[in-house]
């Protein structure tokens, strides 16, 4: 299974980046192989447009099972959901602490995907917070 988490730094003990489409890097933990990491650079941070669809498109691309995050963007979480990827809301810790979490059951998984028009929410492109999503318990 390959598990997805946004990262500034290359490294299991750096912090979860705070923001999904907009960090760094993406480590990818491959939980068939112990200790195999994967890191991608996110080409798409500074991008002005589309940031959405090229971070979910990677997701994608790479056969991501599970996305563990602090922040996502609602088209982005629309996007993966429905692409059959698991979007959990991560602790306040390093990815390495996250991945354990994740093992124990400790991370809430959102279920939510939907869409909202552009009337109600400006440009109808917002950060949302998973906290404020409702959420189930693994």
């Amino acid at each position: 299974m390959k598990i997805g988490l946004p990262s500034d730094r290359k490294s299991f003990s750096s912090p979860l980046a705070s923001n999904f489409e907009r960090c760094s890097f993406f480590i990818i933990y491959n939980s068939d192989h112990e200790n195999d990491m994967t890191i991608i650079h996110n080409d798409a941070q500074t991008a002005a447009r589309g940031v959405e669809n090229q971070v979910a498109k990677l997701f994608v691309e790479q056969n991501i099972d599970i996305l563990i995050t602090l922040q996502i963007c609602a088209e982005t979480l629309n996007i993966l959901l429905n692409a059959g990827i698991r979007v959990y809301l991560a602790i306040d810790g390093t990815l390495l602490e996250n991945i354990d979490a994740y093992r124990q059951g400790r991370l809430f998984e959102t279920f939510i995907a939907f869409t909202l028009s552009e009337q109600d929410l400006g440009s109808g492109k917002f950060p949302i917070s998973i906290y404020k999503i409702i959420r189930n318990k693994v």
